[in-house]
């Protein structure tokens, strides 16, 4: 596995029947590139028609270097929703 990255993903879809507009969600993740980034984080968001409206690797926020350190918790406190596929 390659190095791994946190990604800011910006989503928009819809989450009510019949709505006019779409609702957008920004979710973080992990992962080694962009396009993994982006199928990971359409299946944190619970809508229909998810797509990716923009994506950011975060480096370095405000002169702050971001290192990644494995969990010994394991698993994060947002849950994955299965129900759509990237």
């Amino acid at each position: 596995m390659g190095e791994q990255n946190v990604w800011a993903v910006f989503l928009g879809g819809k989450i009510r029947k019949g709505a006019l507009v779409e609702d957008h969600e920004l979710v973080f993740v992990v992962a080694p590139d962009e396009i993994a980034a982006r199928k990971q984080a359409k299946l944190k968001w619970a809508a229909e028609e998810v797509h990716v409206d923009g994506t950011q690797c975060l480096r370095v926020i405000d002169g702050y270097q971001i290192r990644l350190e494995e969990s010994l918790s394991g698993g994060d406190d947002i849950p994955v929703d299965n129900r759509y596929t990237a």
